[in-house]
This record gives structure tokens, C-alpha cells and sequence, in this order.
């Protein structure tokens, strides 16, 4: 296998396969955090430490203290943000990610359940916000302000999860009225700009395989002594899981990222955790095809 070989296209060849073949999508969530700023306990702190920054430290107060039912719309959230990370590549600065059409159903599956469970959580957060706010006037003491806590109406429009879909922009659709010569010079400005992002995208992908490939090596091992390492069940789910997207997180076809799937397919089929803890053969073999997808792919560098 040749995994050195370039695979060239023109820029032109990707604006046209990526606008065909991606979409890009944002995900906006907003939350109450139930955080705020104490700026006289934050003062006092300062103070009582002689540090001479104004700002050597900032307090913040949990208005809620520990309310199960905001903690748990928070780590949901945190998970939501996750999964989408997952399910996207990246794209541009501003948060903007690169969705291949291949993993629109997975993606629309995702996001349709995370919506169904966001509103559940807000709504049991919602239920109890006015008994913890009383609950919360005895346990915070002087650092209790009632100003800090909104009515309950308010506090729900803080919470929204939203997703926002558009196309692919293609470089030779700059609809605007200024002099030819600088409508072309900024379509190449455009071009050279996605095919960096292109770029960047297809390197996630490779990060996220040599990354997962690399724990696979080290929890393979069996030191001197025939001791093995210990390995997690989720080390084999992720690595299932990184097949199916790598087929679909392929927006433009790459051959490369196809081949290190299959490789990776290869390593893996047939070996269940129960197999690699129990066969020591079967946990060689399969250590041995790692390393050797390692040491074949460039992993876009």
C-alpha cells in the first residue's frame, strides 16, 4: 500500500465536490449559568492576601449551590457540545462546522433526541427554580441578594438549543458590483481559503484516528514480564465508532482516509474485548495492525 502517494486537486474540483457534498451548520445553546460575580468577597479575598492586582482573584457566587436539577441541563450541555464536535469537522473560526451530507441523518438523529432531552431537563430546572431560590436564601447567608435571581419567566428565556444549516459558499457566486479584476482577486482569496479549510478538516480527521490508534498501541502492550495493559470496553467502541464516521466524514472522497478506514476495519474485526483480554495471540496480532497503520500513513502531515 502506497499511503505516501498525493492525491491532488485543484481548488476549483473542491469548492464544487464540497458545495455537492457538505453543508455547514452551527449549534447555538444558551443556559442560565446560575453564576455571578461576588466583586466584595472578590475584594476581600485580594485584601486579605496583600496582592496588589485588583483582579489577583475573582469570586464567584453558585446562586443555587448544589441544584441537581441545573447541574444535570449543564452536563447535558457539555455532552450536546461534545457530540458535535464528533459528528462535524472543522470549519471556521467562529464555531461554524463542516456537516458531510453522508452523516445528515445521523447528525439530524442526534440533534432532534438532544433537543427532546434539553426541554425535559429546563423543564424539571424550571419546576423547582422558586423553591431553590428560598432554599438558597438560607444557605448563602449574607452573600444572598435577591436582586441576583429573575422570576421564573425570565430565567426560561434564557435557555435555548438551536442549530442554524446553510450551504457550502461557492467562490464563483460573488453577486457584487465592484471592478472584474478585484471580483476575481477576492474568488481566489476565497479558494485559496477553502482549500486551507479543506485542509483542516481532513487533518481532524487524522488527528482523531492517529490519536485513537496511538492509545490502542500503548493499551495493547504486554510489558516484559507478559503482564498486560489494562484497557477500558470503550477503547474497542471508539474504535468502531471511528470506522462508521470515517466513512461519512469524507466529504470529498479522500482515498488516503479511506484506506487508513479500512486498515483500521481490518485491525479490529473479530475482536471483541472479551477476545484481546483472554488471547494473547489475537492481542498481538491486533497491536501489530495498529503499529502498521502508524507507520504506513503520513496522517496528513
Amino acid at each position: 500500500m502506497n499511503t505516501v502517494t498525493k492525491f491532488m486537486s485543484s481548488p476549483v474540483d473542491t469548492t464544487a465536490s464540497l458545495t455537492r457534498s457538505a453543508m455547514l451548520v452551527d449549534l447555538s445553546v444558551s443556559q442560565w449559568t446560575g453564576r455571578k460575580r461576588n466583586r466584595a468577597v472578590s475584594d476581600e479575598v485580594v485584601a486579605s492576601k496583600n496582592a496588589k492586582a485588583k483582579n489577583a482573584a475573582t469570586v464567584y457566587n453558585a446562586l443555587l449551590g448544589d441544584c441537581k436539577e441545573l447541574d444535570q441541563v449543564q452536563k447535558f450541555v457539555a455532552m450536546t457540545r461534545k457530540r458535535h464536535m464528533e459528528l462535524t469537522l472543522p470549519w471556521a473560526d467562529s464555531g461554524t462546522r463542516l456537516l458531510p451530507t453522508k452523516m445528515w441523518q445521523t447528525y439530524m438523529e442526534f440533534i432532534e433526541a438532544a433537543r427532546d432531552e434539553f426541554d425535559r431537563l429546563v423543564k424539571n430546572f424550571l419546576a423547582v427554580y422558586d423553591v431553590q431560590v428560598t432554599k438558597a436564601a438560607f444557605d448563602l447567608g449574607d452573600m444572598f441578594s435577591r436582586d441576583n435571581y429573575p422570576p421564573v419567566q425570565d430565567i426560561a428565556c434564557k435557555f435555548d438549543l438551536r442549530t442554524t444549516f446553510c450551504p457550502v459558499p461557492d467562490a464563483g457566486d460573488f453577486r457584487i458590483d465592484i471592478d472584474h479584476e478585484i471580483k476575481q482577486d477576492i474568488a481566489k482569496q476565497y479558494e485559496d481559503a477553502l482549500a486551507a479549510r479543506m485542509q483542516q478538516a481532513k487533518q481532524d480527521v487524522w488527528d482523531r484516528l492517529h490519536s485513537h490508534l496511538t492509545r490502542m498501541s500503548e493499551r495493547l502492550a504486554v510489558d516484559e514480564s507478559g503482564k498486560p495493559a489494562v484497557f477500558k470496553d470503550s477503547m474497542m467502541e471508539h474504535a468502531e465508532e471511528l470506522v462508521d464516521l470515517m466513512k461519512n466524514l469524507n466529504p470529498t472522497n479522500d482515498p488516503k482516509i479511506e484506506q487508513a478506514r479500512l486498515a483500521l476495519l481490518d485491525a479490529i474485526k473479530g475482536k471483541s474485548v472479551a477476545v484481546l483480554r483472554s488471547n494473547m495471540n489475537a492481542r498481538q496480532e491486533t497491536k501489530d495492525k495498529v503499529e502498521r497503520i502508524l507507520k504506513e500513513f503520513d496522517f496528513g502531515l
